[in-house]
């Protein structure tokens, strides 16, 4: 399931232009060999990577071709490749299971350190929405310093969890991530979730690991994922035209489950 990608080009009727959403889930793991199995996945020159690609050309579904016998070494080569594409926009959702500021290791692709955020950054050309948003500095850090846990977990597991190295780690970190060409993002702060409840988003800002934040964990009875919702609007540009459309992205895991079973790079 850590291998795999998909992509879903959508066309907006009214202006006719598209937008191309791109999912995926990383590696999960807060070792330094973990965080390189991540990056082997975003960018891996050395494995064999297949892409398969399917199009309604108005009577039925078919496999075809990319452009340009486009070639990929890794995640972040695929979302570059509609990133590029002309008169269109991007939103590359993803778990990443990498904090921005997860310290820099050097992959064996590459000559010199990164991490999972600076390598998303630097080779697809996208933006984040937490810095579009003025929640991060470009470089992940915290833009307000005096609430430096941007977060989109805060979860402690269990002693029923399939994960026993993990029971009772306080995990309170921003590891669900948007990235896009989009001109700017507004985050929704909260959903109704019925007349009388809200549903948190992501990001929620804390001073410290201690106090509220160990107090308020989840899953709740409001919020059944470990994973807070990002709702973002993204603004895009129409030649001299600006558009806003607003994006629910869920970075829910037992959303992506099912294509993971059946996909290596799409």
């Amino acid at each position: 399931k850590s291998e795999a990608v998909l992509a879903l080009t959508l066309q907006h009727l009214k202006t006719d232009m598209t937008f191309n959403v791109i999912t995926t889930h990383l590696p999960s793991g807060d070792e330094p060999k973990k965080e390189l199995e991540r990056l082997a996945v975003l960018n891996n020159p050395s494995a064999r990577w297949t892409a398969r690609r399917i199009c309604f050309d108005d009577t039925s579904w078919k496999e075809v071709p990319y452009e340009n016998n486009a070639d990929f070494v890794g995640i972040t080569s695929y979302v570059k490749y509609f990133a590029q594409r002309k008169d269109t926009q991007t939103i590359f959702a993803l778990d990443a299971n990498s904090r921005p500021s997860f310290p820099p290791i050097k992959p064996a692709s590459s000559s010199s350190e990164t991490n999972v955020w600076g390598t998303i950054l630097r080779d697809t050309g996208l933006e984040s929405i937490w810095v579009q948003s003025s929640y991060l500095e470009i470089t992940g850090e915290p833009f307000n310093p005096k609430k430096p846990f941007v977060v989109s977990v805060n979860k402690m597991r269990g002693p029923s969890s399939n994960q026993p190295s993990k029971i009772g780690e306080h995990q309170l970190e921003l590891i669900d991530h948007v990235f896009t060409n989009g001109t700017k993002s507004k985050i929704v702060t909260s959903v109704a979730l019925n007349s009388k409840e809200l549903v948190p988003t992501a990001p929620l800002l804390y001073k410290s690991k201690e106090g509220e934040a160990e107090l308020n964990l989840y899953p709740s009875s409001n919020m059944p994922s470990d994973h807070l919702p990002v709702v973002v609007d993204i603004s895009v540009k129409k030649q001299s035209a600006q558009i806003s459309f607003s994006y629910i992205i869920f970075l829910f895991i037992f959303l992506f489950l099912p294509f993971y079973l059946t996909m290596k790079l799409i």
